[in-house]
């Protein structure tokens, strides 16, 4: 049975150490590879969160 309707979208929240994500990130902040996996690691896998960090180092 598929997941409800509910669920939808959760998975935008949350961002991981995916390659693709990763690049994004490097890219919308312009830092290196280490300082995203840093942001993640320092605050968690929350999307905002992670953003908010990096643009705070800048």
């Amino acid at each position: 049975m598929p997941d409800g309707n509910d669920r939808k979208g959760r998975d935008s929240e949350f961002i991981s150490v995916q390659e693709h994500e990763v690049v994004f990130l490097m890219r919308t902040f312009n830092v290196s590879r280490q300082e995203v996996l840093d942001a993640i690691h320092e605050v968690g896998p929350d999307r905002q969160k992670v953003m908010m960090y990096l643009s705070k180092r800048r």
